[in-house]
């Protein structure tokens, strides 16, 4: 597999690829393109001794043959074009791999289905065009060895493409993403670059406020907001904070700092990225401002949500209308801040492999 950064777009080396709007809607058509672009490769390495590619209908729906059996690149290839055109689905990941283990990984999502618009044009092969999928790049400095070792020699295959087992998603997903959702299980960063300080203390406020938000997702899940909202926010915490909602909530302040929460619940991180960006909101607006504010990133993020997300966003966007808004971000959002620098903003995850139980068991 290939990559343009100029066209965010992904594609194979098949040059002279013709395609239609029934291209790949079955195998004898995708074979019958296949054979033509390799035409236009052999004329392109030995113009002497290869014509110039004909038009598509010259060319059969029938695969190669190698000593009676059917050439095996060429079946790399018809499986190559099925997984990048055909099953690769909107926003499946893309890590495009260097040959050498400490270069930076090249990630991206993929961003629109294929359509018959979506063809460049390659240097090597004049007026010959060759179809892309369009993906978003993302921004990360990651390298092979920032994964656990079963997805790192996953990368080490030079085949065109190798699709990674779902097992190994959630290995992935952790370092490419701020937040998911997975399986039911859910994760979010939370960034403290401002750590610089001896005193183990200064974490304090930071450490409740991410208790708080996972209390508030415990009370939401119960159907008990409104008597978690009565509370006093310390009582709150203490009374509905559920240890069995936690996979894995770690925290380090080095260089980069945070904490990671990963939690069970598809709206878990959701409802914990909401309630503390409210706590961190800015000191002069106003509680209804802020109110308003995460409703709006409610509605903004059920409309990019699957509608199967399994997420009750009615009680979710019910929470922010009542509570202690104020509360929470004068005793432990502003500390939070002045601190530790906490934020929800950050592109580096925070360095705990240490403490994550996932990179156990390689």
């Amino acid at each position: 597999m290939k990559v343009s950064q100029l066209e965010n777009a992904i594609f194979l080396d098949i040059p002279g690829f013709l395609t239609d709007e029934n291209t790949f809607t079955d195998d004898a058509s995708i074979i019958r393109s296949l054979n033509r672009s390799a035409a236009v490769r052999r004329h392109a390495r030995q113009p002497q001794d290869y014509p110039v590619a004909r038009g598509l209908p010259s060319y059969s729906e029938r695969p190669p043959l190698l000593d009676g059996k059917i050439d095996r690149s060429f079946s790399a290839d018809l499986g190559n074009v099925r997984t990048l055109y055909v099953e690769a689905k909107v926003g499946d990941v893309v890590i495009m791999t260097p040959s050498n283990h400490f270069d930076h990984l090249l990630i991206g999502e993929i961003t629109s289905s294929w359509d018959k618009e979506q063809t460049l044009y390659l240097s090597d092969y004049v007026g010959e065009p060759v179809p892309y999928r369009s993906v978003k790049w993302l921004s990360h400095n990651l390298t092979r060895r920032d994964f656990r070792n079963r997805v790192a020699r996953r990368m080490q295959n030079r085949k065109a493409i190798t699709r990674f087992d779902s097992d190994l998603y959630d290995d992935i997903f952790r370092l490419v993403y701020q937040r998911y959702v997975w399986g039911g299980i859910s994760k979010i960063d939370v960034f403290a670059p401002g750590y610089s300080s001896a005193d183990p203390t200064v974490t304090i406020e930071s450490s409740f406020l991410i208790k708080y938000a996972v209390a508030a997702y415990a009370a939401i899940e119960k159907g008990e907001y409104d008597a978690f909202s009565a509370l006093a926010i310390e009582e709150a915490a203490d009374r509905y904070f559920d240890a069995d909602l936690v996979i894995q909530i770690a925290q380090s302040f080095g260089s980069p700092g945070g904490y990671i929460a990963k939690l069970v619940g598809s709206a878990a991180a959701i409802v914990v990225g909401i309630f503390v960006g409210m706590a961190l909101a800015d000191e002069s607006k106003s509680q209804s401002q802020i109110r308003d504010e995460a409703g709006q990133q409610i509605v903004k993020l059920q409309s990019d949500a699957p509608a199967d997300a399994g997420v009750d966003w009615d009680a979710i966007h019910r929470s922010v209308t009542v509570g202690r808004v104020d509360d929470l971000r004068h005793k432990y959002g502003r500390a939070a801040k002045a601190k530790l620098g906490l934020t929800l903003e950050g592109h580096t995850p925070p360095q705990i492999t240490a403490l994550d139980p996932s990179r156990t068991g390689e």
